[in-house]
């Protein structure tokens, strides 16, 4: 089973120190006349770093990639494209002279480069390309979580370097707050970052969210103000209560992510119109996602890492409300009390919430709400949307 680690913040590079005789160096470290070599040319193998080794003895380097390419990769007729220390040096295969970019090798097996400094010295360069012997594919991954741009893609690939290869892959963890948006817009970025992770082969882990973020449907919380889009006086249903009926429906939400802001109210996890919202949105995302890595090739089939419903998921821990909460709709919000969530739940020091998710739910409708109730709306929750997703072909 994969094994997933979820980060939160970008991690800088571990560098392991190592002795001098395992020493490996950049191909651009002084004393070797070939500089930077690779295969920048090659479209299949472009991303994959090549290092150079000094251990093997006086004027006798290795430059070789540590990642193995994918399994069958044919190397038989690879350009080398590379640099010199300066205009004198040459570089011979074979007694062939050898031009950047131009010249064909095949490095089914170990090839040999001479380099002629110009004045006298010459040093032997041999090149390993190192091709997979079976079919790997990473087990355990490190996802890089936040909305990203193809920018942030691009640094994590040249950061971390090919992942094909690698027991522990690095890859990228995107959010789809699909009920903040339109449709088009939230299938475009979907698509978008699908598409990024094919394009810098970087594993992909797709959390879709239709709790925390959900403003673009005023047509589901918005019963209190006909002057506003979405009005609905049956909305009462598909927001929280602080009681056992609807007259006290919440209008507003807070949530602490390192300050506190204001939020729309909290969903009624068991309300049927709010699930058919989700049912229906997430449909369109995981349809697009079981396409997309089900088009992947077998050697790509690794960069599908999952998906992740739900978002920390709970009732009155990141969508809370305060005691008369309402009455600070129409205020500034530097009038917004400060109270922080430091009392037992269900109310966590505030006012208990989740009325209108157990009565739903069928779980009570009188009597004194618990947090065992709040957490099986939450199990219920989370379960139905699983089974969405299991249900829409991933099992």
């Amino acid at each position: 089973m994969k094994q997933f680690f979820f980060l939160i913040v970008l991690m800088g590079l571990l560098f392991a120190s190592c002795k001098k005789k395992d020493t490996v160096i950049p191909v651009t470290s002084d004393g070797i006349l070939l500089t930077n070599f690779n295969f920048n040319t090659d479209t299949i193998i472009g991303s994959y770093k090549f290092s150079a080794s000094t251990d093997v003895g006086d004027d006798a380097y290795v430059i070789q990639n540590v990642d193995s390419l994918p399994i069958g990769t044919d190397v038989t007729k690879l350009k080398a494209q590379f640099a010199t220390l300066n205009n004198q040096v040459q570089v011979k295969v074979n007694d062939q002279l050898q031009v950047s970019g131009v010249t064909v090798n095949d490095f089914t097996s170990p090839v040999t480069y001479l380099v002629n400094s110009g004045n006298g010295k010459v040093q032997t360069i041999k090149v390993f390309v190192n091709v997979a012997k079976v079919k790997h594919e990473p087990s355990k991954f490190i996802f890089l979580n936040g909305y990203l741009s193809e920018a942030d893609y691009q640094t994590i690939a040249a950061k971390f370097g090919n992942q094909s290869m690698k027991s522990t892959a690095v890859g990228i963890g995107v959010i789809i707050s699909y009920l903040n948006d339109s449709p088009e817009n939230c299938l475009a970025q979907l698509n978008t970052y699908l598409s990024l992770s094919l394009k810098y082969n970087l594993p992909i882990l797709i959390k879709l969210d239709g709790e925390q973020w959900w403003d673009y449907r005023s047509d589901l919380w918005n019963w209190w103000d006909p002057g506003q889009p979405g009005y609905n006086a049956a909305n009462k249903d598909n927001v929280e209560w602080t009681d056992w009926s609807s007259d006290a429906a919440v209008k507003i939400g807070w949530r602490n992510w390192g300050s506190q802001i204001r939020v729309k109210p909290m969903p009624n996890l068991m309300s049927p119109t709010y699930i058919t919202a989700c049912h229906t949105e997430m449909t369109k995302m995981v349809d697009a996602i079981k396409s997309w890595s089900d088009a992947l090739p077998d050697d790509k089939k690794f960069l599908f890492g999952g998906i992740v419903v739900g978002w920390e998921s709970a009732i009155g821990v990141n969508n809370y409300y305060f005691p008369n909460g309402n009455s600070y709709l129409t205020q500034p919000a530097s009038n917004d009390p400060s109270t922080l969530l430091n009392g037992a739940p269900p109310s966590r020091g505030v006012q208990t919430i989740g009325y209108a998710a157990v009565t739903t739910a069928g779980i009570a409708s009188s009597g004194t709400l618990t947090e065992a109730m709040q957490v099986e709306v939450v199990r219920r929750h989370l379960e139905d949307l699983s089974k969405l997703v299991y249900d829409l072909g991933f099992t």
